[in-house]
């Protein structure tokens, strides 16, 4: 009786041990993409390439090239991307949304500074246009000292699968948050395509404070190239480039206090134009950007 026991006790033990040491479950594991109806977005969340196509309907072209974040803290002598930081922890997943975490120890380069960046994205839609990507960024300061970062966003879109015919547009709002401040509207890009690309900031949320649209490939070496800061500050008014390789980039200066935290959130939506201009399409965005600034 005491083996048969003894057997029992070694078997339940096996399956404890096999328990506690399994392969973690599927639930967070990014198997990189995320759907809503036919519309699709592939996302590489271990480099730069970031956000590297965007389908409305299976077969159809990809308006997107790429998009992702770089920063910089003191101390650092270039912008480097986020996916730099450390491996991704993917935080949760679903079948049309992400949530990847990067934590920096403050033990190597930039030395001291002990900070995550979490990233959400949020495809919302289903198949063709209307399409939106949310995307919400939390940057916490998890150091004892006041942390200073730059953090940018590159979006370089090819719409209707087409690189070169395209125009992009930083559109400043004409009516300041305060006196005499003028805030960001939306990011706006075309070409003679049906589908047109915008990007507002969501609610309250940190507005960006520096932007540049140029040519794709510019663009990208000068994000990348060093400490770089954007070309244009929202005093400078409306800023377009083409047609041509367009792409738009966007820039946070940020100070946050010890244990803070501070959230970036955006909208980016393919939509089919109005047909009468785009302007029509800036001043939507416009309104959407009040209608969320109310809300």
């Amino acid at each position: 009786m005491s083996s048969v026991l003894s057997r029992v006790a070694l078997v339940a033990g096996v399956l404890l041990i096999a328990e506690l040491t399994a392969t973690p479950t599927q639930a967070n594991v990014f198997d990189g993409d995320i759907n809503s109806g036919q519309a699709k977005v592939d996302i590489d969340l271990n480099s730069d390439a970031g956000a590297s196509s965007w389908i409305l309907e299976d077969g159809g072209p990809s308006h997107m090239n790429r998009q992702w974040f770089w920063y910089r803290v003191d101390g650092m002598t270039s912008n480097e991307s986020i996916d730099t930081i450390s491996t991704p922890s993917i935080i949760n997943v679903g079948p049309n949304t992400v949530t990847a975490e990067y934590s920096h120890d403050g033990i190597t380069t930039p030395i001291g500074a002990e900070f995550t960046v979490s990233v959400k994205f949020t495809l919302t839609g289903g198949t063709g246009a209307p399409s939106d990507m949310e995307e919400e960024i939390v940057i916490t300061n998890n150091g004892n000292s006041t942390l200073n970062i730059q953090f940018f966003q590159f979006a370089d879109f090819n719409l209707n699968g087409v690189a070169g015919d395209d125009t992009a547009t930083i559109d400043i709002a004409t009516i300041p948050v305060g006196p005499g401040i003028p805030s960001f509207d939306a990011a706006i890009q075309t070409d003679s395509g049906p589908i047109g690309v915008s990007e507002t900031i969501v609610g309250s949320q940190e507005e960006p404070i520096r932007f540049e649209v140029n040519d794709a490939a510019t663009l990208y070496g000068s994000l990348t190239g060093g400490a770089y800061d954007l070309a244009n500050v929202l005093a400078d008014g409306d800023q377009s480039f083409g047609p041509g390789d367009a792409a738009w980039a966007l820039q946070w200066d940020l100070s946050i206090g010890a244990g803070a935290s501070i959230t970036i959130a955006k909208d980016k939506r393919l939509d089919i134009p109005e047909p009468a201009s785009m302007a029509l399409m800036g001043l939507g965005a416009t309104m959407i950007l009040m209608r969320r600034r109310k809300a």
